[in-house]
């Protein structure tokens, strides 16, 4: 996951919450896509 999100521009990070848990923070830009996908928009 924090790959792909790096890949995007963006990124990841993963704490540790008690009891039991885990907590995500996934930051990823809002942009166009049309030049990563030849032209396609996703």
């Amino acid at each position: 996951m924090k790959a792909r999100c790096e890949r995007a521009g963006g990124s990841l990070s993963v704490e540790a919450v008690k009891p039991q848990g885990m907590k995500l923070t996934l930051n990823i830009p809002l942009h166009d896509t049309k030049d990563r996908t030849r032209g396609e928009k996703l």
